[in-house]
């Protein structure tokens, strides 16, 4: 039977743990998710004790991307970018944990997106640095709750992290 998710599609620009095991969850509700991965492959394939014969799969990898498909691409070449563009126009959710102004280098900014595509409705929280159309209230529970919250380092209350806040860890 079919997800409540089923025919959304999914580019998945995240790499590591939080961000994969999010757009898991999207998978799991019958979402078609791409994982995009760079040419030498996602950084916990073998991370950890691989767990086949051939050494290509971490059980973090496996267990964090389920349910996807997989792509290499190499995004600092031209012809990369523009692949990488044309999905990004194919999908209905972006979800990236780059750096910040990672995807404004690669033309996929905020002002890229909507040059190439019809105004979107974009919800972007760049870890509160740099984009926030989401409310507020929003990003505190999702924060604050849940797998994220047990990967955090205590704050203090009314802490405001910044980039260069060594409570700011995730």
């Amino acid at each position: 039977m079919p997800g409540p998710l089923n025919g959304v599609r999914v580019l998945d620009l995240t790499g590591v743990v939080s961000g994969p095991f999010a757009t898991m969850f999207l998978a799991d509700q019958g979402a078609d998710v791409l994982k995009i991965e760079p040419i030498g492959g996602d950084i916990t394939r073998r991370s950890r004790a691989t767990i086949d014969k051939d050494g290509e799969f971490s059980a973090l990898f496996i267990s964090s991307n389920r349910g996807k498909r997989s792509l290499s691409i190499d995004v600092k070449s031209t012809a990369g970018r523009e692949v990488l563009a044309r999905l990004v126009a194919q999908a209905d959710v972006l979800v990236q944990n780059f750096r910040p102004g990672t995807m404004e280098r690669l033309g996929l900014g905020v002002e890229g997106l909507r040059q190439r595509q019809s105004a979107p409705d974009l919800r972007l929280d760049q870890r509160r640095r740099r984009y926030r159309p989401v409310r507020e209230e929003a990003r505190l529970r999702s924060d604050h709750s849940g797998p994220v919250r047990l990967c955090r380092h205590p704050v203090p209350a009314g802490h405001q992290p910044s980039s260069d806040d060594p409570h700011h860890r995730l």
